[in-house]
């Protein structure tokens, strides 16, 4: 976690940004809990509904992720408070905010699901780092939180990727 010495050399937490510095930060934050609530569904989706010969794989792979991209969201809503805002995540947010394509692929060979979950990472990635240039001079403990995010999107990304990897481009969305 960012600090900042004090006179006497110790290391405290960084001060909260100003009302006016909150609130745009804020912003910032709200977007990515309404990118963030649209990962979570999407990778739900995609563990609902893929099959094919690696569907039980790809889905022992999604259950943490689905856990833990939805804890991100409450992470971020909860930071939303603390910077003096109030979090919106209802449906009708998340489609009006959403940045990516909706994944609409019902019961698809799992390789058309990783692929789409493939793209949707690297948006994800994107947003966050965007989002660490916007707030990394003004507020620090936002700027840890969307670094830690970052890092763990990082990771499940490398683990889809895996999936890719691992089956030839051929055999990715026929089933084989």
């Amino acid at each position: 976690m960012s600090g900042t010495a004090s006179a006497s050399g110790s290391v405290g937490l960084a001060p909260e940004p100003d009302g006016g510095a909150a609130a745009a930060i804020a912003d910032v934050v709200q977007g990515l809990l309404l990118m963030t609530i649209d990962l979570h569904l999407t990778l739900a989706h995609v563990r609902w509904n893929a099959i094919g010969t690696t569907a039980a794989a790809v889905q022992q792979v999604m259950e943490p992720q689905v856990r833990a991209v939805r804890q991100f969201s409450d992470e971020l809503a909860e930071r939303v408070v603390a910077l003096g805002g109030s979090p919106v995540g209802t449906a009708g947010a998340v489609v009006a905010g959403r940045t990516t394509p909706d994944h609409g692929v019902r019961n698809e060979d799992d390789g058309v699901h990783v692929l789409a979950l493939d793209a949707a990472f690297v948006t994800a990635i994107e947003d966050y780092r965007r989002g660490i240039g916007q707030v990394d001079e003004f507020d620090p403990a936002t700027e840890d939180l969307f670094l830690a995010r970052v890092q763990q999107l990082e990771l499940f990304h490398w683990i889809v990727r895996t999936q890719i990897e691992d089956a030839s481009v051929d055999d990715i969305g026929t089933g084989r």
